[in-house]
């Protein structure tokens, strides 16, 4: 699959500092919780979300002790928990009111529904929030629905559903169109060709065992909609994924290399009509410290690209052997979630003295040809470089009180992801030999066009 090139390169200015001092924890609102499926926590990120939220029906946390998937159909007293209506706080779950993003009328989740789906056509998204652990890929899920699927094991098993969405903890989706078909780090490419290339090929073994291979037991902070996936048994599952911070080395690695990307609109796959924006510029995750680390990191490599749109910022702070990710990314108006700013790339941190690696030819080879580019003509440079949006560097201050940005997400029309259903299955319908189950999609396709 080649690679598409759609972001820009941008500027090295990450910047790490620890001369004031950062308040780390930041205050939330206390949880509110009495049914079995209400979300509950103790503690928020500094961003505000709630961290490792867990289900009230899986009792509490204790040390070395993981915590029991909550049984959603048992919690609910039905096999099929919610009903076709938006209103979800029903009074034998939850009581937390989530919100309803349900399948357009012409859509290909309803040949799910043909083919055996669960009634409600759906999402039920509770909130934004982080979760941490251990990742591994599981599935890209078609080429209609363009999700990737990621497993997530949190530390205690905390936000498990049974049915789960692919083993312990809570899954992770994010379509491909709107964040790694067009990221240019080569670890996100990687991704992306090879799940795209075992998706297509007959031949090639279940389980997408190429990809797994490339991320695999992968620890990582994300930031994401929790919500439960009824079309799939109301399993659980961080939908869509706004942020993403995965470590590529080992947990004992000095050198800690990270991947991430940042976004703060997405989608919830063909069983969704309406798109999540989070009207939120500033994502901040605190990088878990490696095992043999004992003092304050450094920054020794780094390579960013975003998205359209200006007023990125990056950095990472570093105060009492404890790492903070910081990354802005611009709220537009109005815009489709193929086409909304993000920000992604990969950097590095020595978190203990090493000795100076002879670099001297090197950087002046760097040099030598900065200054040749600059020789260039203007239009000759632009060619090249690509209209590069401006990454200011990041000091962050001390802060306390709550952040006056937005902690939940709220659903907006994406007639173009509609549209892009809609024409998917008039060409499906426009087969001459095709499937009972399909039939009957067309004709109720047919039927909702009037």
């Amino acid at each position: 699959m080649p690679r598409r090139r759609v972001g820009f390169i941008l500027p090295a200015l990450l910047v790490v500092t620890g001369t004031n001092p950062v308040v780390f924890a930041q205050t939330c609102a206390p949880s509110s919780a009495s049914k079995e499926l209400d979300l509950t926590w103790e503690e928020c990120d500094t961003n505000g979300f709630p961290l490792n939220a867990r289900w009230l029906g899986q009792g509490n946390p204790s040390p070395a002790t993981k915590l029991p998937a909550v049984d959603v159909a048992k919690a609910c007293g039905s096999k099929t928990p919610f009903g076709r209506d938006r209103d979800f706080a029903l009074p034998a779950c939850t009581s937390q009111k989530p919100l309803a993003n349900l399948s357009p009328p012409i859509s290909l989740c309803w040949l799910e529904k043909l083919f055996g789906g669960d009634p409600l056509l759906g999402h039920v998204s509770y909130r934004t929030a982080t979760y941490t652990g251990q990742t591994t890929f599981t599935e890209l899920s078609n080429h209609l629905d363009g999700d990737y699927n990621v497993s997530l094991r949190t530390p205690a098993n905390e936000g498990a559903t049974q049915p789960a969405h692919s083993g312990d903890g809570v899954g992770l989706e994010f379509r491909d169109r709107e964040t790694l078909l067009r990221y240019r780090t080569d670890f996100w490419h990687a991704i992306a060709a090879t799940a795209h290339s075992e998706a297509a090929d007959p031949e090639a073994e279940p389980g997408f065992p190429e990809t797994r291979a490339l991320w695999q037991d992968k620890t990582a902070v994300v930031i994401g909609e929790m919500n439960l996936d009824c079309e799939h048994g109301c399993y659980s599952e961080l939908h869509p994924v706004y942020a993403l911070a995965l470590r590529l080395g080992n947990d004992s690695d000095a050198d800690d290399k990270w991947v991430f990307f940042a976004r703060n609109v997405g989608t919830q796959g063909i069983c969704s009509s309406e798109q999540l924006v989070l009207k939120r510029t500033v994502f901040e995750m605190m990088l878990p410290r490696p095992g043999t680390a004992s003092a304050d990191p450094r920054l020794v490599t780094k390579s960013l690209y975003a998205g359209p749109s200006a007023g990125y910022r990056f950095g990472v702070v570093a105060q009492d052997g404890k790492a903070l990710l910081h990354v802005e990314v611009p709220v537009l108006a109005s815009v489709g979630s193929n086409d909304a700013p993000y920000l992604e790339g990969t950097f590095t941190l020595r978190w203990t003295p090493a000795p100076p690696e002879p670099r001297a030819r090197a950087e002046s080879t760097e040099r030598a040809l900065q200054e040749l580019f600059k020789q260039l003509p203007v239009k000759e440079r632009t060619r090249i470089e690509g209209v590069k949006p401006k990454i200011e560097p990041y000091h962050r201050e001390a802060r306390a009180g709550p952040t006056r940005e937005p902690t939940t997400a709220r659903l907006q029309p994406d007639p173009r992801f509609v549209a892009e259903q809609r024409r998917t299955v008039e060409e499906l319908c426009a087969i001459q030999q095709k499937p009972e189950q399909l039939k009957q999609l067309c004709s109720q396709a047919r039927k909702a066009k009037r």
